[in-house]
């Protein structure tokens, strides 16, 4: 649909009454919050998000207002942004799709949830730093292609990179993970 399209499909339904039917019924049979079966260790985890969230938001203030990249456009960088994270509720989100899964799977399925909102961000949101810049996405998206393939052990070289991103770097946790876990046919 296009721009016009949206904005027209928009303007129709503006001062409609709208009503969604209740979907939980679509998820009954479904293993997740709706099925009633949530992970025991989803208490755990707020804690070990929100720390998580928190260093992020410390390694990203400074990297966001260097002069390089244009002053604080963060995800991170500001506490109004961190308190919508938070309140996104990451550790209930991963303990509802995984509920089986033990603990320490749990805390790195719950990071490449994370990570996969935050990096998308960067490009599609307002405060993304390489919103309107395609240039920028593009450099954005080879060095995010660059750092998982070393960090998934699928790379070339010898050498460690780190990734001039916080967001790109927060990846390394989550890729040496699966790189001890998983064999290169899996991969």
């Amino acid at each position: 649909m296009t721009s016009t399209g949206r904005e027209q499909l928009l303007e129709g339904l503006r001062g409609q009454a709208v009503r969604i039917p209740d979907l939980r019924p679509i998820f009954s049979g479904w293993a997740g919050a709706y099925g009633g079966n949530i992970s025991p260790h989803w208490k755990e985890l707020v804690g070990v998000v929100d720390e998580k969230l928190q260093r992020c938001v410390k390694s990203s203030a400074i990297w966001y207002t260097s002069s390089d990249h244009g002053g604080e456009h963060s995800l991170f960088a500001n506490e109004a942004k961190l308190a919508r994270l938070k309140a996104a509720d990451f550790a209930l989100f991963a303990s509802s799709w995984w509920p089986q899964a033990g603990i320490e799977e749990l805390r790195i399925l719950t990071f490449l949830a994370i990570w996969l909102f935050t990096w998308d961000d960067e490009i599609d949101e307002p405060t993304g730093f390489c919103t309107d810049d395609f240039k920028a996405a593009q450099a954005y998206r080879l060095e995010t292609m660059n750092f998982i393939e070393h960090c998934l052990g699928l790379g070339t070289s010898s050498v460690h990179p780190v990734a001039t991103n916080p967001i790109i770097e927060s990846f390394r946790v989550i890729g040496e993970r699966f790189y001890v876990t998983y064999n290169h046919g899996e991969s």
